[in-house]
């Protein structure tokens, strides 16, 4: 497949962080439902199709270092899958710990700063990983990898943007999305055109899969009083449906 195709599906990918402050107005209505489907696709893309990628992933990898004689290699992959997990579980944890009235909007306290710098950092590299994968995949995939794996990861993008620009406000779009958007290109130029060993790819996959489940479901449960279960489900269900029958 020509690297021109796969950069066009980068971009799609990364889209969401330059234009995602046009398609958020508010918190609420019909936007705060799309938000929640854009959740539930990327969801049902990790479960239906990139969980089941995982086992193959991991027997990728116990083939490409049979060499080395790692200790627990056959578990390798899905360890970085809990490590994507809790690691984005920690951020959002540290990020609730140190919220305060005034924090999206003043942002005025040090600790506030300290976060948005490590977010800003994380879901740089998480970024950086997703357009790896795109990159370093796509010339032996299917234009059907591209355009699902696309299409989910620009709506995960979507739902990284949202729950940034609540959390963060005017700093988060005045310079975080413009690095986010950078970091996507970066990791597509890098899995393009830098020869990444395989080990590396597939434990990377395994991080992105964890990252995934995290980052869509945490501003979808009941305890946050915002996300909203039926377009969730639909949509989540529905692209279920559609990666099968496709």
């Amino acid at each position: 497949m020509s690297p021109f195709v796969s950069l066009a599906a980068v971009i799609v990918i990364a889209l969401p962080y330059v234009v995602g402050v046009c398609l958020h107005p508010s918190e609420t209505g019909a936007r705060r439902a799309f938000i929640s489907a854009a959740a539930g696709i990327s969801v049902a893309y990790v479960f239906v199709d990139l969980l089941p990628e995982l086992a193959e992933m991991q027997a990728r990898f116990l083939e490409v270092t049979a060499h080395l004689a790692l200790r627990f290699a056959e578990y390798r992959v899905y360890l970085a899958a809990f490590i994507g997990f809790s690691f984005f579980h920690y951020l959002e944890a540290m990020a609730v710990s140190s919220r305060d009235e005034d924090h999206s909007t003043s942002f005025g306290h040090a600790e506030g700063r300290s976060i948005y710098r490590a977010h800003i950092v994380s879901f740089s590299l998480f970024s950086v990983f997703v357009a790896e994968l795109l990159g370093s995949r796509a010339l032996d995939r299917s234009m059907h990898f591209l355009i699902f794996y696309s299409l989910a990861m620009a709506l995960h993008f979507l739902t990284i943007d949202a729950s940034l620009r609540r959390e963060h406000g005017g700093i988060y779009d005045q310079s975080g999305r413009w690095i986010l958007a950078a970091a996507a290109l970066l990791g597509w130029g890098v899995g393009t055109f830098v020869p990444v060993p395989e080990r590396i790819v597939t434990t990377l996959g395994g991080f992105v899969v964890g990252g995934v489940v995290l980052n869509s479901i945490k501003d979808e449960l009941p305890e946050k009083g915002e996300g909203q279960i039926e377009p969730f489900l639909l949509a989540g269900l529905g692209y279920s449906v559609l990666l099968m029958v496709a």
